[in-house]
């Protein structure tokens, strides 16, 4: 998404929708500040790490890497990265990120379910 939006020439700033829960890997009963954490690994190596693996290899590596890296599960994961990830890449680009602690579907309105 970086990429694209470095091609859009009247770019004023880019909006990064993340998670609340993208800092849970933070010690029990730290402070927890609203900022992107230097992870203990190097989020773009592992993923090409794990883009290599193949189904049957990530299944079982998974529940190790969760561990290694403190996460209980890969969404919170994945957002960490995204975020560590994007700032790393963000050089004079403006960015804001927002953790809203959900994102769900419509009770009732316009009709239940819904989610856009």
């Amino acid at each position: 998404m970086q990429d694209l939006a470095r091609e859009c020439t009247n770019l004023i700033s880019m909006v990064h929708v993340s998670s609340t829960f993208v800092n849970s890997n933070r010690p029990f009963g730290s402070i927890v500040e609203e900022k992107c954490y230097e992870p203990k690994f190097d989020p773009e190596e592992l993923i090409n790490r794990i883009m290599q693996m193949n189904p049957q290899e990530l299944e079982i590596e998974q529940p190790k890497i969760l561990e290694k890296c403190g996460f209980s599960n890969t969404y919170t994961f994945t957002k960490n990265m995204a975020e560590v990830v994007m700032e790393r890449r963000s050089g004079d680009m403006r960015i804001s990120v927002l953790r809203p602690a959900t994102i769900n579907a419509c009770f009732r309105e316009p009709f239940p379910g819904w989610l856009d």
